[in-house]
């Protein structure tokens, strides 16, 4: 026998419990197993599954032989869903996980691959760069040479009419 015969019983009894409030028979479970191909129909299969069936089912009290199923059997479903819960979400965990290490190598070694290699400056982008600058000095430079200029010129000025004063002064007071 297979060993998920057990989980197989008590899914199969949690159906019943939830869609038939009557409970089931022995016959019906052996049935339901058949069907699912974890048993065949012979004496010595149904007797392992009744061995099974009294620790996880009890009567239901009426004289009919149906049964349900115990509580211990609905908690043990319940631990074993969440179980296969958790090993898949850590699954699922461990697959991103190690996407992420992938990841994080390869960007390692494309970064180091960056790092190690030297970067080519042909000479035409250096001329292009530099007459760049030029022409962004020229852009800065020539409006503060007219400035420079033009003020230059104003000062003479300045300086040649203060001479003259000067000088228009002096004579004067002698």
């Amino acid at each position: 026998m297979k060993t998920d015969i057990i989980i197989e019983i008590i899914n199969f009894g949690r159906q019943n419990l939830i869609g038939n409030n009557n409970g089931m028979t022995v016959d019906e479970i052996n049935n339901h197993l058949i069907r699912k191909g974890l048993i065949q129909d012979n004496l010595n299969d149904k007797a392992k599954v009744n061995m099974f069936i009294g620790q996880i089912f009890t009567s239901t009290g009426v004289n009919d032989g149906t049964l349900m199923l115990k509580v211990e059997s609905c908690f043990a479903i319940l631990e074993y869903d969440e179980l296969n819960e958790a090993r898949r979400s850590a699954k699922s965990a461990n697959c991103w996980a190690l996407t992420a290490l992938i990841v994080s190598i390869i960007s390692t070694f494309i970064s180091i691959y960056f790092l190690v290699t030297p970067t080519e400056i042909k000479q035409e982008q250096i001329e292009q760069i530099i007459l760049s600058n030029e022409k962004l000095n020229n852009k800065l430079v020539d409006p503060l040479n007219e400035n420079f200029n033009k003020i230059h010129t104003d000062l003479i000025s300045i300086d040649s009419t203060l001479n003259k004063t000067y000088r228009q002064t002096v004579t004067k007071k002698y």
